[in-house]
């Protein structure tokens, strides 16, 4: 239960920082 909530935190956090980077290179695009 623990591991699955740290993991379910690493996803979220991967996918801001992924949403981060797609919206900087658009604009540096």
């Amino acid at each position: 239960m623990g591991i699955d909530n740290t993991t379910t935190k690493c996803n979220e956090r991967q996918r801001l920082i992924s949403d981060e980077l797609r919206q900087t290179i658009i604009r540096l695009a």
